[in-house]
């Protein structure tokens, strides 16, 4: 059947198109998103990596639980209280940029405010 040699010919470049085909732009792709991922890794223009961007005045509130019950037990009181339910608030009041290691690194200073409560007291 493929004794032609043209006909072989073509089968063989038929084959390595084909396998080659789905290489070519996998690995465009793939390094399109490796790129991406740096662009985001080392976006700051100070040399540091993975920091977030926060600004001063930034804020975010926290709804939570504290489990008291080991530090009211150590501190002699009895209450039936053994969680408290309630807010943190959270603002970055500065932004700094720091010497770790030699190395200038953004430091954010923040501020938080909590209010917490508990039921049945």
């Amino acid at each position: 059947m493929l004794d032609s040699p043209r006909l072989r010919d073509f089968v063989f470049w038929t084959a390595v198109a084909i396998l080659l085909i789905p290489a070519s732009p996998y690995d465009s792709v793939s390094e399109e998103i490796r790129e991406e991922k740096l662009d985001q890794r080392f976006s700051h223009s100070s040399g540091s990596v993975d920091t977030p961007s926060w600004k001063i005045n930034d804020r975010w509130v926290y709804d939570g639980e504290l489990d008291v019950y080991d530090f009211i037990a150590s501190s002699g009181v009895s209450t039936n209280v053994n969680t408290l339910t309630g807010t943190l608030d959270v603002q970055v009041t500065d932004v700094l940029q720091i010497d770790i290691g030699g190395i200038q690194t953004i430091a954010y200073e923040a501020t938080g405010q909590g209010d917490y409560r508990a039921d049945n007291i």
